[in-house]
C-alpha cells in the first residue's frame, strides 16, 4: 500500500482584529494569530528501486519550497468555476519545514473565508500552488481568475534538460483540502494539513554493460565506460495545473546527456553518482506527465524512449588493429501493469530501470538497436519504500543483436540474442524465398523450391514471383539438416551458397529469411518477440526494377488512326515507359512496316520533329513489342574459378560525346536542363563509351542494369553508328541519360548463359544479332560468337557500380546525367 505523500502543508487559521504584515510574518506575544506549517515528514526516507535503498530527494532541490499560493474558497462542496475569495502569498525559501504566523481581520474570517450559512456549516476548501514563479493575482481585492477551473488552464513549461549540473532549482506542486471553523472564541479557529504532490515525474536509470562481448568471427569488444551517455527522448517539458498539457511540448536531454563513470590516471573506473551489483547510477531526469502511442513518434501522443550511448573497442587479435565505435541503443519505455497508467508517466511517479547490455549496438544513431531494461519498478515519488506489487516490466526481457543482417556472399551467421528467459524460435514463423526470375508458372518446382506468385502478404510485388523454400526443402538441399539451430544465446543460420553461375542450381538472386524470436513460456506475448529479417546475397546475384510506366492495353487503330488488324499492344500512359531518346519520344506507330517511308516522317514533322531523314528517326524510335518490363541489374562480387569473365571498367579513359562538338552543330544532340550547380541548359558533354579493345572483350563490370524491352529498338536492326548512339542519349524511368552504354561481348556473353539456365526469361532472342561494345554477336543458347553483319538489335547497360542506384524524380522530364569522371 503506497503511504501519504511526505510532504505536508499545515493550515491553522486564527482569530485576530489585525491586519498581516506586508510580508506575511508576525511575532506577536499573546496575540491570537494563524499559524501555517510547511513540512515534509520524512525527506531522506524517499526511496524506490528493488533494493529498497535509493538515495534521497533533498541533493537535488526536490524537496524545497520557494513560494506558496494558497485560495480559500467557502464551503466543503466546491464550485469549481467561483473565483477565490481570499488568497495570499508566502515566501520559504527553506526546506523540510517552515513556519508562517498570519495575521487576518475578523472580518476577513467571518465574511471571505468562513461565511455564516443557514445550516451554519463554517467549512472552506483551501487550494495550494507551490513554486509557481509567476503571478498568479494581479488584485487581491477583485481575485478575478482565481477559480479552480481557471487555474487549471494555466500551462507551465520547465527547462529540465538545461542545467548543467541536472539540477532543479525547485519543483511545481499542488494540494487541497476541507478545513472547518472551531469557534469564535477559541484560540485556533480552523487548521487542516494539505498534501502536496509534485507535477513532474522523475526518472533514475542504471546500466551495466558485459565486460566482453564475442562475435561469431572472433572479434573480442569490450566497453569504455567512461564515454556511457543516457538520455530521455521525446518527454513533456509543459504542464497544466490540471494535469497532463493537452498540447505539450517534447524534449530530450540529448545535449545534457547523463554520464556514469569517469577514467582516472591509474585506469580505473569511477562511478559519477553510484554502483550496486555492477550497475552504474547517474543523475535523475525528469519530466511532465504525458500519455503515448507505442510506436508513435509524431503528434500530441509520440512514444518517449531513452537513447542509451556506449562507445566499444575492439582488441587487437588476428591481425585486427585496435578499433573504437561508438555505438547506440534504444530503451523501450515498459508498459506499467497498473491499469489506470498504462502507456503513461504519471505525476509524482519515480521510474527506476535496470538496463543489463550483453550485445553491441548499432552503429548509427538512426538504427539505434532496441533493448528493454531487464527490471523497471515505479513508486510514489514520497514514499518510504517501494510496493514490487506496482513493478512494471519485471524482470523480462529479450534483446537481440541486430533485427536485420545482411549476408555479402556469406554462408552463416550468428544471430546473437540476451534473455531473461529460454527463447526459440516461435514456430510456423521461419519465411524463406527469394526471387525467381524464370519463366515456369505458380506451383511448379524448380531449383529446390516451389515457385509462387508475389502479391499482397507477400514481400514480392504483384505480376512477380518467388521461389519458397519450407523446411522439407531445405533439409533436402542440406544433407537432412535444416538451416536453423538455436545454441541458447545466438541462432545459427547456415546455408551454403551455390556461386558457381554455370550450374543448374546456381543462386542467382537474394534470399529472404524472416523468423521470430520469442520466450519459450510466452511464445504469443508479442512484448516479448522479435522478429529477424536476414539477407542473404550470392556472389553473383540479380535483381530487378520493374519499369514504373508498365501499364498496356490492346488498341485497334495505330497513332496515324490506320486500323491495325494485328491488335497490337501498344503503351496506355502517355509517357511509353519513361522512355526517352534524346530529350524526346518519337513513337513507332506500326509494327508490320519496317521501312521508315515519308508518311510516317510527315506525321512526326507535323508533331515537331524534323529530321533531314529517315535514318535520323530510325534510332529515335521508341516501341514496345513484348517481353519483360524489368530492368534486370547484374551484380558480380566474386568469379568462380576458371570463370569466362572478368571485373573491371569496361568505359573509356577519354570523353567522346559522339556527335557534339563545334564543327558540326546541326548533329548536336538535343539540349535539356541543367541539374548540376553552376550549370545552365546543357547537353551531352562527358560521355565514356565502353572501350571496344580486347581488354573489354571478356570484361563485366562490378554491377550493371540493362534496360527493360520498353526501351523499344528491336522492332528493327541498327548500324553500329547508331546503337552507340542510341544508348549514349537514352534515358528510361529516371535513370539519366548520358550514363548509358553499349554492353561490352562479356557482358551480353554472361547474360546468355544466365538464361539458358533459366535463371531468368531470356534478354537476348536466340539466334538474333547484336551489337556490342566489341563489336555484332550472335546469341546462341549460353553462348555467343562474333559475327560480320552491316545492322543488327540493340539493348544497352547502365552502370550502377559507377553512378548507383539513384533515379531522376521527375522520371517525366528528359535530363543529362553524365559528368566527368
Amino acid at each position: 500500500m503506497i503511504r501519504r505523500l511526505s510532504y505536508g502543508l499545515l493550515l491553522l487559521l486564527l482569530l485576530l482584529p489585525v491586519f498581516a504584515s506586508c510580508d506575511g510574518r508576525l511575532e506577536a506575544d499573546g496575540a491570537q494569530y494563524i499559524e501555517l506549517s510547511l513540512f515534509c515528514e520524512d525527506a531522506v526516507q524517499t526511496r524506490a528501486g528493488k533494493d529498497g535503498t535509493k538515495e534521497g530527494e533533498d541533493p537535488y532541490n526536490e524537496n524545497y519550497m520557494d513560494v506558496v499560493d494558497v485560495f480559500f474558497y467557502p464551503g466543503d462542496t466546491l464550485d469549481r468555476s467561483m473565483d477565490a475569495t481570499y488568497h495570499i502569498r508566502l515566501e520559504s525559501k527553506k526546506r523540510m519545514s517552515d513556519v508562517f504566523h498570519i495575521v487576518l481581520t475578523s472580518d476577513i474570517i467571518n465574511e471571505r473565508i468562513f461565511p455564516l450559512t443557514p445550516e451554519e456549516k463554517r467549512k472552506a476548501t483551501v487550494f495550494a500552488i507551490v513554486n509557481y514563479h509567476g503571478t498568479l493575482v494581479s488584485d487581491e481585492d477583485a481575485l478575478q481568475g482565481t477559480s479552480v477551473a481557471a487555474l487549471e488552464q494555466i500551462v507551465v513549461s520547465s527547462d529540465f534538460a538545461g542545467p548543467a549540473d541536472h539540477k532543479q532549482t525547485d519543483f511545481l506542486m499542488s494540494g487541497s483540502t476541507i478545513i472547518s471553523l472551531r469557534g469564535r472564541t477559541q484560540t485556533m479557529t480552523a487548521s487542516g494539513a494539505i498534501d502536496l504532490a509534485r507535477y513532474a515525474c522523475k526518472m533514475t536509470t542504471s546500466v551495466k554493460v558485459a565486460s566482453r562481448v564475442m562475435l561469431s568471427n572472433g572479434e573480442v569488444w569490450t566497453p569504455m565506460l567512461e564515454g556511457m551517455e543516457i538520455y530521455l527522448v521525446d518527454g513533456v517539458n509543459t504542464v497544466a495545473l490540471s494535469g497532463e498539457d493537452p498540447n505539450p511540448q517534447f524534449f530530450s536531454y540529448s545535449d545534457n546527456r547523463m554520464r556514469f563513470a569517469s577514467l582516472d590516471a591509474e585506469g580505473h573506473y569511477n562511478a559519477i553518482v553510484g554502483i550496486k551489483d555492477g550497475f552504474y547510477q547517474t543523475y535523475p531526469m525528469y519530466m511532465y506527465p504525458q500519455h503515448w502511442v507505442y510506436g508513435s513518434n509524431e503528434g500530441s501522443e509520440r512514444e518517449p524512449y531513452l537513447k542509451l550511448v556506449v562507445p566499444w573497442t575492439r582488441l587487437e587479435m588476428n591481425g585486427f588493429t585496435s578499433t573504437q565505435k561508438q555505438l547506440y541503443y534504444k530503451i523501450v519505455i515498459p508498459e506499467d501493469t497498473r491499469e489506470a497508467y498504462r502507456h503513461r508517466f504519471v505525476r509524482n511517479n519515480w521510474y527506476d530501470l535496470n538496463i543489463d547490455v550483453g550485445i553491441l549496438g548499432a552503429e548509427t544513431d538512426e538504427a539505434s538497436i532496441t533493448i528493454d531494461p531487464c527490471t523497471c519498478y515505479v513508486a510514489y515519488w514520497q514514499g518510504s519504500g517501494i510496493d514490487k506489487s506496482v513493478s512494471i516490466g519485471s524482470a523480462r526481457y529479450l534483446s537481440v543483436e541486430r533485427d536485420s543482417i545482411a549476408l555479402n556472399n556469406l554462408n552463416s551467421v550468428e544471430v546473437n540474442y540476451t534473455t531473461s528467459h529460454p527463447a526459440i524460435i516461435k514456430a510456423g514463423t521461419i519465411k524463406v524465398t527469394r526471387p525467381y526470375y524464370g519463366t515456369l508458372g505458380a506451383g511448379k518446382s524448380t531449383m529446390g523450391a516451389v515457385v509462387r506468385n508475389g502479391g499482397p502478404g507477400t514481400p514480392y510485388a504483384s505480376g512477380t514471383k518467388y521461389l519458397e523454400y519450407d523446411e522439407a526443402h531445405r533439409r533436402n538441399l542440406n544433407g537432412g539438416e535444416d538451416w536453423f539451430s538455436n545454441s541458447g544465446t545466438f541462432i545459427l543460420y547456415e546455408h551454403e551458397l551455390e556461386n558457381d553461375y554455370r550450374s543448374l542450381m546456381f543462386d542467382y538472386s537474394p534470399y529472404r529469411i524472416t523468423f521470430t524470436l520469442v520466450h519459450a513460456d510466452r511464445p504469443n506475448d508479442t512484448r516479448y518477440s522479435k522478429d529477424i529479417i536476414l539477407i542473404q546475397r550470392p556472389a553473383i546475384y540479380i535483381e530487378a526494377t520493374r519499369n514504373s510506366d508498365d501499364t498496356f492495353v490492346y488498341v485497334g487503330h495505330d497513332v496515324l488512326g490506320n486500323p491495325d488488324s494485328n491488335n497490337k499492344q501498344i503503351h496506355a500512359s502517355d509517357h511509353w515507359g519513361y522512355v526517352y531518346v534524346d530529350n524526346e519520344q518519337i513513337v513507332r506507330p506500326d509494327i508490320r512496316n519496317s521501312v521508315i517511308d515519308e508518311t510516317y516522317m510527315q506525321g512526326w514533322r507535323d508533331q515537331g520533329y524534323n529530321y533531314p531523314d529517315a535514318e535520323e528517326y530510325h534510332w529515335r524510335i521508341v516501341w514496345y513489342t513484348g517481353g519483360t518490363l524489368d530492368l534486370f541489374k547484374m551484380n558480380v562480387t566474386v568469379l568462380p574459378p576458371n570463370s569466362d569473365f572478368v571485373i573491371g571498367d569496361p568505359r573509356s579513359l577519354t570523353i567522346n560525346n559522339l556527335r557534339n562538338s563545334d564543327d558540326n552543330p546541326d548533329n548536336d544532340f538535343h539540349n535539356a536542363p541543367a541539374i548540376y550547380d553552376g550549370e545552365t541548359e546543357r547537353s551531352l558533354k562527358y560521355y565514356y563509351p565502353a572501350e571496344g579493345s580486347d581488354r573489354t572483350v571478356n570484361m563485366m563490370a562490378p554491377s550493371y542494369r540493362l534496360t527493360s524491352k520498353c526501351n523499344g529498338i528491336e522492332f528493327g536492326d541498327l548500324t553500329f553508328e547508331q546503337a552507340q548512339l542510341r544508348c549514349a542519349v537514352y534515358q528510361e524511368d529516371g535513370f539519366p541519360a548520358g550514363r548509358w552504354r553499349l554492353p561490352t561481348r562479356g557482358e551480353i556473353h554472361f547474360i546468355a548463359t544466365l538464361s539458358a539456365n533459366n535463371a531468368f526469361e531470356r534478354l537476348f532472342t536466340i539466334n538474333s544479332s547484336y551489337w556490342s561494345a566489341n563489336g555484332c554477336v550472335k546469341v546462341q543458347s549460353g553462348n555467343v560468337t562474333f559475327v560480320n553483319a552491316q545492322k543488327a538489335l540493340t539493348r544497352c547497360v547502365y552502370d550502377s557500380w559507377y553512378w548507383g542506384d539513384e533515379q531522376w524524380p521527375n522520371r517525366e522530364q528528359f535530363i543529362w546525367g553524365d559528368k566527368p569522371r
